[in-house]
């Protein structure tokens, strides 16, 4: 499955990892659909995201100093609209809790399927180029109730209420007569 995009322009990846075997698998796997650049730590990718064109995706490797690149990253306003994806190895993580939340998109272990992660790839490219596109995404419109509806509506109810309120009223003066010693306590002393 080849990720499809409707632009010419490549989707750009950022790969944050130290381990050649790992960039080179993954450079096979999705380098005719994609661009990939390599970087072998965090510091490194800072440098690249603030020196070279813009990125459409960065893979990061969690055991580079996560932590470190997340605070450097977010400290600059203009990188935060890009998407990471953690490689780890851990069996679950909170992309909820910080530094990740708002960040990081997605975790995937180090040993991930080539099919899902190019399902994840292919919806980031499909949302790459709607955005690109210019496409307005038009909002229903709010849908009005006629005003004969509404004032058929409010009689309606006005009219069933006139007809229930003696029955209300028999019933509440049940109530009352039947409760009188209900709140009162009895004093000896």
């Amino acid at each position: 499955m080849k990720a499809v995009s409707d632009s010419n322009e490549p989707f750009r990846i950022l790969y944050v990892d130290n381990d050649e075997r790992r960039i080179k698998s993954f450079q096979r796997a999705f380098q005719p659909q994609i661009a990939v650049t390599d970087v072998p730590d965090g510091w490194s990718a800072i440098s690249y995201l603030d020196d070279n064109e813009p990125v459409d995706l960065i893979v990061y490797n969690d055991t580079l100093n996560t932590r470190g690149f997340m605070n450097a990253f977010k400290a600059k306003q203009s990188r935060t609209k890009i998407p990471i994806i953690l490689l780890t190895d851990q069996e679950t993580i909170d992309l909820t809790a910080d530094p990740y939340h708002g960040y990081v998109i997605d975790a995937f272990p180090y040993n991930f399927s080539e099919a899902a992660f190019q399902i994840r790839l292919n919806y980031l490219i499909q949302k790459r180029d709607y955005q690109r596109s210019g496409r307005v995404v038009y909002k229903p419109i709010s849908v009005r109730m006629p005003i004969g509806k509404r004032a058929f509506d409010i009689g309606l109810s006005f009219f069933i209420l006139l007809a229930i309120s003696p029955l209300l009223l028999v019933v509440a003066l049940l109530v009352k007569l039947d409760s009188r010693d209900l709140f009162s306590t009895d004093q000896n002393g």
